[in-house]
Parts: structure tokens; sequence; C-alpha cells
């Protein structure tokens, strides 16, 4: 999927009401700082991994989070961030991505949520 289908997918009635599903697990709260959202800084319903891209119904608990903009951003420039010496950009170009533990950025509840 190219920028340009991936930005049509993402105004689909499929993807928000997919959104919505997760926004309702994480009870319209940022699951990195615990804003609720404004409307300068809106919450946002992230992918984990771009894998399942389409068929996110079958995934919404292991491969979706919300997160208010900013944390949103932040989260992309690790995903975007250099981390090799062959130029491999973070998890942006990893297809084996782990299970990973998704842990509040606040400290504020310390739960780990397995991905």
């Amino acid at each position: 999927m190219n920028d340009e289908q991936y930005r049509e997918y993402l105004n689909s009635p499929k993807w928000r009401a997919i959104a919505e599903q997760r926004l309702m697990i994480d009870g319209y709260t940022c699951q990195g700082c615990g804003s609720r959202g404004t409307a300068s800084n809106p919450l946002q319903v992230h992918h984990l991994s771009y894998r399942f891209i389409g068929s996110e119904e079958n995934r919404i608990y292991e491969d979706l989070v919300t997160l208010c903009d900013a944390c949103h951003g932040n989260i992309h420039s690790v995903m975007n961030r250099v981390t090799n010496a062959d130029g491999r950009r973070g998890w942006k170009d990893n297809a084996n991505i782990p299970n990973i533990s998704v842990w509040t950025l606040s400290g504020a509840d310390r739960q780990s949520k397995e991905v």
C-alpha cells in the first residue's frame, strides 16, 4: 500500500469504525501521557506495526493504541530514527516486530500491555 492509498484508507468508514473501537477501549485517553485530547492536540489511533493494515478488525487489541498528536509524533520519531550503519530505520523497516510491552510515558499507570 502506497502513501496515497494509506491516506485514503484512513478516511474510510471501515478505518473510522475500527479506530472508534480502539478509542473506546482506551477510554478516549492517550496511552502515552494520559491526555483526553484537545482541539490542538487531538487523539489518534496508532498502528504498532503496518503488517495488518486493512485487517485491523482482528487485531484491535494487539496492533492499535490511542495516542494524542504529540505522543503520536514522538512515537514516529522513534520509529524513523536510524538504528544501524546501513541506514535501517527503527520499527518502520522491521517486518518482524516482536511482542513488546507498552508503558505510559508519564509513569502514572505502569500496567504492561502485550502487543
